[in-house]
């Protein structure tokens, strides 16, 4: 026999309303001024070459040192990894010093 219950479809929960999102804000680009003289605009660009190698210089020491205390971890046969932490360490040291170097260039 058919039970006298009525299957009902579970109770969906409440999908809250979206919120308002708040405008953009307006976006001003400064582009460099290609109007001056030539040596200004080579200045220019190297200003901007420096600024992109800068974190390459921060970031390229840490890997390389970290990759150096390991290969010296592995050919030691360290159970710990001393010269892994210690090539890392030194790297950042390294790349800080080095990133801190090339803004200086930057700005002065």
């Amino acid at each position: 026999m058919m039970s006298a219950e009525i299957e009902r479809e579970p109770e969906r929960p409440e999908v809250p309303a979206v919120p308002e999102l708040p405008s953009p804000p307006p976006l001003t680009p400064r582009l460099p001024d290609m109007s001056g003289s030539p040596s200004k605009r080579a200045e220019e660009m190297r200003r901007f070459g420096l600024a992109y190698t800068i974190p390459t210089a921060l970031i390229a020491p840490v890997v390389v040192l970290t990759l150096l205390g390991a290969w010296i971890d592995g050919r030691v046969g360290h159970a710990s990894s001393g010269f892994t932490i210690g090539g890392a360490v030194i790297g950042l040291i390294v790349g800080l010093m080095n990133m801190l170097r090339m803004a200086a260039k930057l700005n002065g």
